[in-house]
């Protein structure tokens, strides 16, 4: 019988097609775990250059980078919206692109839920309508009608009231997305990435947008959500703060090129680089003099003489590449009249210290829960900048120091690092760009 005649016979004694499955809501929101998302890709874009390798593990993985480092591009090579000049990525035993092997899924074909920086609802629909958009939906040769109509609808209309509950936007089904805040817009658009049942997430700078306070109260939703969901999850940002709050895993991309990578406190405590250090807010960058191998750690002689230990890994590199980090938060200030300066040397007082700075106390700022304090360090050339820290009010006020005081900075072993003074060239599987 022809497609014609089909049509016209269909009634109520034909059977009616099976409904299509909907996707369970957590624990198990999105698709089966498929299994690490692995990328190691390189493209161009006019004279930027990306060569990126990551692994994204179930869970919050953070892209962390400064502006126009590639985060964005990143997450558009793996979701096969931008064309890669080489590399591959893989979704457990899902190979999504391929450059070598001729192999580039097209976006839809991914299970990928995208979450742009910009929540892109579409306006003319209902915030019920802009998450049911994503949901699975019949072939249209079965296509449901009649009470399986019913049934669908109903099931389908479950499904969304599911998502939009579990970002806590229960009751908004019938809103329109023009009356909404900022963060309820990005809310709808999480639900609507999850209502695809992808296999992984990426998500865009989705709080980028939003007030300080609508972010704050997102920040923990989001992370809930994500690690409800228990597929990889990558999550691009500029904002250190925001990648502390969220992250089990961070990677630091700096102009195109993945420099750091590992869990959340591994990287923020071994910067590779000065532009990672500053990134990481490791604040005080000092030009390094000499260096010397002693045991498990390394001796750091600064320009004007004054010394402390470090950890080893790094410190035998050639001195004219290195330079040493120093964590402002970690510092801890004390009169300097309290003991004699040692001269070119400092005096480690303890095994968890690094050793001791001298130096003279420039000016303290008061910053409401800090003090904001800069040290002319001695021996350091005139245009040196000063070295930072943070006191808290209370140790200000015991200190009543004043500028032109003589001070020292107690150095713990943790808060000093030495790091590559410029970022080294790309390498890895990929070779050159």
């Amino acid at each position: 019988m022809s497609e014609r005649g089909r049509r016209g016979n269909a009634g109520a004694s034909r059977p009616s097609p099976p409904l299509l499955p909907l996707t369970p809501v957590v624990p198990s929101v999105c698709s089966a775990v498929d299994g690490v998302l692995e990328v190691a890709v390189a493209l161009r874009r006019g004279s930027f250059a990306l060569h990126a390798e990551l692994s994204v593990p179930p869970g919050l993985t953070v892209l962390l980078g400064p502006s126009g480092a590639g985060k964005s591009v990143t997450l558009q090579a793996i979701a096969g919206l931008a064309p890669l000049a080489r590399g591959r990525v893989t979704l457990g035993t899902r190979v999504l692109a391929d450059v070598a092997a001729g192999i580039a899924l097209p976006p839809g074909a991914r299970r990928l839920g995208y979450v742009p920086q910009a929540s892109a609802l579409f306006s003319h629909l209902s915030v019920a309508e802009n998450v049911a958009y994503a949901l699975p939906r019949p072939r249209r040769a079965w296509w449901p009608w009649g009470g399986a109509r019913a049934a669908w609808r109903t099931a389908q209309a479950a499904r969304v009231a599911e998502l939009l509950a579990l970002v806590r936007l229960d009751g908004f089904e019938g809103r329109s997305p023009r009356g909404l805040s900022g963060g309820e817009a990005q809310r709808v658009a999480l639900a609507r990435a999850l209502a695809a049942g992808p296999a992984a997430l990426l998500l865009d700078e989705p709080l980028s947008a939003l007030d300080a306070p609508t972010r704050a109260a997102l920040r923990d939703d989001l992370r809930a959500v994500v690690l409800a969901s228990g597929v990889p999850a990558l999550l691009v940002t500029h904002d250190l703060g925001e990648a502390r709050a969220l992250a089990d895993r961070l990677v630091v991309l700096i102009r195109g090129r993945v420099v750091a990578e590992g869990p959340l406190t591994e990287v923020l405590a071994s910067p590779p680089t000065a532009e990672a250090a500053r990134l990481l807010e490791w604040r005080n960058l000092l030009p390094v003099a000499r260096l010397t191998a002693v045991g498990d750690h390394a001796e750091v002689v600064l320009r004007g003489g004054q010394v402390l230990r470090v950890p080893a890994p790094g410190a035998t590199a050639r001195v004219s590449a290195q330079m040493l980090a120093v964590r402002a938060d970690l510092l801890t200030l004390e009169r300097g009249e309290d003991a004699a300066s040692p001269g070119h040397h400092s005096v480690v007082s303890h095994q968890a210290d690094a050793g001791m700075l001298w130096g003279m106390l420039r000016v303290a700022t008061d910053m409401g829960a800090y003090y904001a304090v800069s040290v002319a360090l001695d021996g350091e050339p005139r245009d040196a900048p000063p070295l930072a820290l943070a006191c808290s009010p209370r140790e200000w006020v015991a200190l009543s120091l004043g500028p032109g005081a003589r001070v020292r900075v107690r150095v713990p072993l943790g808060a000093a690092r030495v790091v590559e003074a410029t970022d080294p060239a790309p390498s890895g599987t990929m070779g050159q760009e």
